[in-house]
């Protein structure tokens, strides 16, 4: 099949980003910097044939890092690369430290990219996001806590906490591969504190909660929950695989799925629930936040007990949903 990508187009962005990013490097390596917007651009154009978009991604770094003004960028790629690139761009800030400003701009990329509902943007955000926590998870593998120190930020929980609200944003990409990517190498990059369960837990809540809603909303996909187990490999939607694993591994790190799980299910005896409804209730009112045990409890069956299957089925009835939405509102309320 011809591919749709005006190559011309994409070419010269090529060409523009090459000599606007000319003798730059990424922090702490003699890595070229193009490196970054064209691995960008690489995953754009696994999300998008739009040359547009794709011709964004190259240039996306050019306004916000260098010289580059947004009236050049329209003047030679067009009103909507310019438009592009213009919302991938922060406001800098010039006139102040960069490690003074750093939370207020991620707190302005985050509430920015909430409120969008331009597809194209996230897009693009998700490309950039990915290929620098491509970077962070390869480099802390061999630097280890040094690698911090290479950044503005240096306090790795605040950088996980921006990568962490980042995934809320582009929660509608959550079938595609390099979102699904994103949401493995965070789990392997930035392990949720154990000493902030609660602020882990509304977090969790925050970017899976829209991700669980447009699964409920499509009758293949809930069908699939009720009928997969999420610790058996499945090929037939295998965006569904993919995700449902990297939720359950999120959902071991943050505390919404206890170490002993498996053994409190069987001390916590099934079949009396079924008999007496009251134990159950006494055990719905012991759990503090949105505890996927608890919607498994409540929406147990005496005939379908297997761990995976569980966690799917209480996701596909909406249950973990309302409970995930009661917390939030609570949280919110409390703050």
């Amino acid at each position: 099949m011809e591919s749709k990508i005006d190559t011309t187009l994409v070419t010269r962005a090529v060409i523009f980003a090459a000599k606007a990013h000319d003798g730059a490097v990424r922090k702490g390596t003699k890595l070229h910097y193009i490196v970054h917007p064209m691995e960008a651009a690489a995953i754009t154009a696994g999300l998008t044939d739009n040359p547009e978009v794709i011709t964004a991604a190259v240039l996306h770094d050019t306004v916000e890092d260098t010289n580059t003004t947004r009236e050049q960028i329209e003047a030679e790629f067009g009103s909507r690369v310019a438009e592009l690139v213009a919302a991938e761009s922060e406001n800098k800030r010039e006139d102040q430290k960069a490690e003074d400003t750093w939370e207020i701009r991620k707190a302005e990329t985050i509430k920015h990219l909430l409120h969008c509902t331009d597809r194209d943007v996230k897009i693009l955000a998700l490309a950039d996001k990915l290929s620098n926590l491509r970077a962070i998870y390869r480099d802390y593998r061999n630097f280890g806590e040094d690698l911090w120190d290479r950044f503005n930020q240096k306090d790795p929980k605040m950088i996980g906490w921006y990568y962490r609200s980042f995934a809320m944003t582009c929660a509608e990409l959550y079938e595609t591969s390099a979102y699904q990517e994103y949401m493995e190498l965070l789990g392997k990059t930035f392990c949720p504190d154990p000493e902030e369960t609660a602020s882990n837990q509304v977090l969790f809540c925050r970017v899976h909660l829209p991700i669980l809603k447009s699964i409920l909303k499509n009758p293949e996909s809930r069908r699939w929950c009720l009928n997969h187990s999420a610790y058996d490999r499945d090929t037939t939607h295998p965006e569904l695989d993919r995700y449902f694993r990297a939720f359950i591994s999120e959902a071991y790190r943050c505390g919404m799925i206890p170490r002993n799980y498996g053994e409190l299910l069987q001390d916590l005896n099934p079949d009396r629930w079924i008999r007496d409804p009251r134990r159950l209730q006494h055990f719905l009112r012991k759990q503090d936040g949105p505890h996927i045990l608890a919607c498994i409890a409540y929406h147990f069956r005496a005939d379908h007990f297997s761990e995976g299957s569980l966690i799917s089925d209480s996701i596909a009835s909406g249950i973990l949903s309302q409970m995930m939405a009661a917390y939030l509102e609570k949280a919110e309320r409390e703050a």
